[in-house]
């Protein structure tokens, strides 16, 4: 089981996955306009989810990049309550889950690029135009984030 977080300007949209990754359960609420909101209704979902001893993996995909250096986020320009923050550290703070955390735009071409529109191409591009704009870039299955994310 696993559990798949989509952080956006506007609204987190949430899914709780089995092993064979049919969707058990599938929602959505209201971003929170500040960060530690945010962290506490990310800890929320993932308790809500997650009431085992197990504990299960969550894949979290965010505006912004990740700095390579610090680990901060950086560049959410339509989620600035995010930038120069480490999301990893401070939910790990309230949750005892394995935690990954990516960009928005990679996590939606690399899950096209596995099940998607674009599993029978080496190479994906694709463009998210919403509150934020953001590209991503999958070859042979793999992110390609560049030196600045």
């Amino acid at each position: 089981m696993q559990i798949g977080i989509d952080l956006g300007a506007t609204k987190i949209e949430y899914v709780l996955l089995d092993d064979t990754n049919k969707e058990i359960k599938r929602d959505r609420v209201s971003t929170p306009d500040n960060y530690d909101n945010t962290v506490l209704v990310l800890a929320d979902i993932i308790k809500k989810l997650d009431q085992t001893d197990k504990k299960f993996n969550v894949g979290i995909c965010h505006p912004g990049a990740i700095d390579k250096t610090t680990g901060l986020i950086k560049n959410a320009h339509n989620s600035q309550w995010l930038n120069n923050k480490n999301l990893i550290k401070d939910l790990k703070k309230k949750i005892n889950n394995n935690i990954l955390i990516e960009n928005d735009a990679n996590c939606f071409c690399l899950s096209e690029a596995f099940d998607g529109s674009a599993s029978h191409y080496e190479t994906v591009f694709g463009i998210i135009l919403g509150s934020g704009c953001g590209g991503g870039l999958v070859i042979n299955k793999k992110i390609i984030s560049g030196s600045n994310g």
